[in-house]
């Protein structure tokens, strides 16, 4: 499938756009943000998707995603987590701020489509 942009081994990896490095997980802006704010959670090593992800990485990538709820807090912000896997070898967690007086009601409105569609999110 070709050399991915995510594997930090790559060739391929912007690493200007790495913001920071754990054992198993690292955090970086993406290319094209959908916000100013907007932070992906990627694995180290190559997984596709979290269900192949080991433990350790899942674990690490559940203190970075606790971390950012943390600091997007401390800016009067919360945030929409979501993993992207389409047309990529490597999971992304993507990870978009919003203004937390709006969060209540974006949590519902996601809520209010999955089961439209037939489907649970989780937390």
């Amino acid at each position: 499938k070709g050399p991915c942009w995510f594997c930090l081994g790559s060739v391929e990896v912007e690493k200007h756009l790495i913001v920071s490095i754990g054992n198993n997980a690292y955090t970086a802006l993406p290319k094209g943000g959908l916000v100013n704010e907007h932070v992906l959670i990627l694995p180290i090593g190559h997984y596709p998707s979290s269900v192949e992800a080991p433990k350790e990485v899942l674990d690490e990538v559940t203190q970075f995603k606790q971390a950012l709820r943390q600091y997007f807090k401390s800016r009067k912000q919360s945030c929409v987590m979501f993993e992207r896997n389409y047309r990529s070898q490597h999971l992304q967690i993507q990870v978009v701020p919003v203004p937390l007086c709006e969060s209540d009601a974006l949590r519902q409105a996601f809520i209010d489509h999955g089961k439209q569609q037939k489907l649970e999110f989780s937390e």
